[in-house]
């Protein structure tokens, strides 16, 4: 099987998509970065079923008289130029792929939360994990968003909202800005800040490093590790 040279990776698309807008809409950035970390784990979950999948393959022997073709069902390989040896997926990939399907109804939250448990055994600690922490803040404020209500606010003497959600809250404490000043109406305007902005794509670049670093050693999972690299590289100032 031959790896093309475009990338597949949906995730990094979306963060593409986010840093190409150049509108400061706070709103399409967050859903675009939320959808990115599912995205990066189904990429990785698919990653895994492609290289699993069966293939047919052809073989001849026998003289030029006496020759005969075999046909056979192979899985679990991939060459990554379709010439060069096979890289064979191995027992931690098949388990990890397993275990990606069966998280695959779960919030991304959740998934990456199962993930880095799984991967990290009993090092990981997701009280102490600020990406994970951070990862959640997004999820909140995303199912905010989907889910709006049209509740009655409180409005101070200039007509803006005078209490905002928590999350919000939370996130001002860490250093990120919102435009406070011009929440008339709702408080989804407060969220047209570059300063929130840069934080929900800082936040799932570093979501996708995390789980990166911590990928069983082996030769699949070294070629899915770098290609996407490649791409999240791209990035790389926005984590600053």
């Amino acid at each position: 099987m031959k790896i093309i040279n475009e990338s597949p990776f949906h995730a990094s698309m979306l963060i593409e998509k986010s840093e190409n807008l150049k509108v400061a809409d706070g709103t399409i950035h967050l859903l675009l970065c939320s959808m990115a970390l599912e995205a990066f784990i189904q990429d990785l979950r698919s990653f895994y079923t492609l290289v699993n999948s069966s293939r047919i393959t052809t073989s001849s022997s026998g003289g030029l008289f006496q020759k005969k073709t075999t046909t056979t069902s192979k899985r679990g390989g991939l060459s990554i130029d379709g010439e060069s040896p096979v890289k064979w997926i191995c027992d931690e990939e098949l388990r990890l792929m397993i275990l990606l399907d069966g998280i695959e109804k779960e919030s991304p939250s959740r998934k990456y939360e199962i993930l880095l448990n799984y991967l990290k055994v009993s090092d990981w600690n997701k009280g102490q994990d600020e990406v994970f922490k951070d990862i959640v803040r997004m999820n909140k404020l995303r199912n905010l968003i989907v889910h709006l209500k049209s509740d009655a606010h409180s409005l101070n003497d200039s007509g803006h909202i005078e209490e905002l959600p928590k999350v919000i809250k939370e996130l001002k404490s860490k250093g990120v800005n919102f435009c406070d000043n011009s929440v008339r109406g709702s408080w989804i305007h407060c969220l047209d800040d570059d300063s929130f902005i840069t934080w929900c794509r800082s936040v799932i670049i570093k979501a996708i490093e995390s789980v990166l670093d911590v990928l069983p050693d082996s030769d699949i999972n070294k070629l899915f590790k770098d290609n996407y690299l490649s791409n999240v590289d791209t990035f790389q100032h926005l984590k600053n």
